[in-house]
């Protein structure tokens, strides 16, 4: 079958890996009837078929063997096609949110310089990272990028075709990153995020870091959530938790 050996490289940890329910054979065994070029192709040629039509159609590309993500011009997902929210969400769809929600940071930043650049007018770009699945088992990635420039429309303005190349069968815990990765996370913080964590990390409530930074609380909570997102959890505790692993191996300045 064509495409099949660039994914001679999947490691026998692919076996452990729970496949979704409804998701095509290719999430679970990482075998492709096409290659990835071919899916490229497939996905871009349906998009432009269907743009003209889309006041009457539904964009479908659940064909395509890949994961398939559009976003507007200010990086939010405006359409995902089903092996997309397979395996990175396993929700509906995770329209409205950028792929930094569910990257590892340095494949989130790298998701973020990759659509600066398309901005800015590369053509297009390919390339291999990793990242996580939606259970957060690490994988290796192929991923195309180009700007659906010609559609002329700010709604549709970056395409992204991601592609798993090799299962790297090992969890993505708080517990499981290193030290170096969480510190660099913590320090792309402005002021405040970070003040806000030290401060969850003493146990004060969420009033009271708002009173410190003369800010309400509820845009504390939002700006808490945020990095929820950028440190990849759930809950405050699991927030609190890195800041005194951070500070218990003098990371952290007094």
């Amino acid at each position: 079958m064509p495409g099949n050996s660039s994914n001679s490289c999947v490691t026998s940890s692919t076996t452990n890996w729970a496949q979704p329910t409804g998701a095509p054979t290719w999430v679970s065994t990482l075998d492709f009837e096409s290659t990835f070029d071919q899916a490229k192709t497939q996905a871009l040629d349906a998009i432009h078929q269907w743009y003209p039509q889309r006041q009457s159609q539904t964009l479908d590309l659940s064909e395509v063997e890949a994961c398939v993500a559009i976003k507007n011009h200010e990086r939010a997902i405006v359409h995902d096609n089903p092996a997309y929210q397979l395996f990175f969400s396993r929700v509906a769809t995770t329209q409205g949110k950028s792929t930094d929600a569910h990257s590892l940071y340095r494949s989130s930043k790298l998701a973020q310089n990759t659509d600066e650049l398309i901005a800015e007018g590369i053509r297009s770009l390919d390339c291999e990272h990793e990242g996580k699945d939606a259970s957060g088992l690490l994988f290796n990635f192929r991923t195309f990028k180009c700007q659906l420039g010609e559609l002329r429309d700010p709604n549709y303005f970056i395409f992204s075709l991601t592609r798993p190349i090799a299962c790297l069968g090992k969890l993505e815990t708080d517990r499981e990153r290193s030290l170096m990765d969480l510190l660099e996370i913590f320090q792309s913080l402005d002021a405040i995020d970070q003040r806000t964590c030290r401060m969850d990390a003493r146990g004060e409530t969420t009033k009271d870091i708002a009173a410190a930074v003369s800010m309400s609380p509820r845009a504390i909570e939002i700006r808490r959530r945020k990095m929820f997102e950028l440190f990849g959890v759930e809950r405050p505790m699991e927030l609190v938790r890195i800041t005194i692993r951070l500070e218990e191996h003098g990371l952290l300045p007094n």
